[in-house]
């Protein structure tokens, strides 16, 4: 959805199909929410086009635990990780239910 170096959008329906389907399943793109105006890809062809190919989509009750998110470094790839840290240690615990084990009469 972010490219750079191409001339012309490469394919406006795959573009659209991926937002309607974001749209249905209430998914989020979590490093563009996170990173609205970086201009950074996950992908790196030749000729210098570069395009965001990579993703984390994520459920909206899921967006509270993302800490952060970032684009990795690619080691002998073309592509690099797209890196969520997710911290899910604030949820509420309750006491939880104590059972003793009785084959130990």
């Amino acid at each position: 959805m972010d490219t750079l170096h191409y001339r012309s959008e490469n394919n406006p329906q795959s573009k659209a199909k991926i937002h309607e389907v974001m749209h249905e399943l209430d998914l989020l793109d979590i490093w563009r929410q996170q990173h609205p105006f970086d201009n950074r890809y996950s992908w790196r062809g030749p000729n210098h086009k570069q395009s965001r190919l990579d993703y984390f989509m994520i459920t909206s009750d899921i967006e509270a635990f993302v800490v952060s998110s970032d684009i990795g470094i690619s080691y002998r790839s073309d592509h690099s990780p797209v890196l969520i840290n997710l911290k899910f240690s604030s949820q509420i615990r309750g006491k939880g239910t104590w059972k003793f084990n009785n084959s130990l009469f």
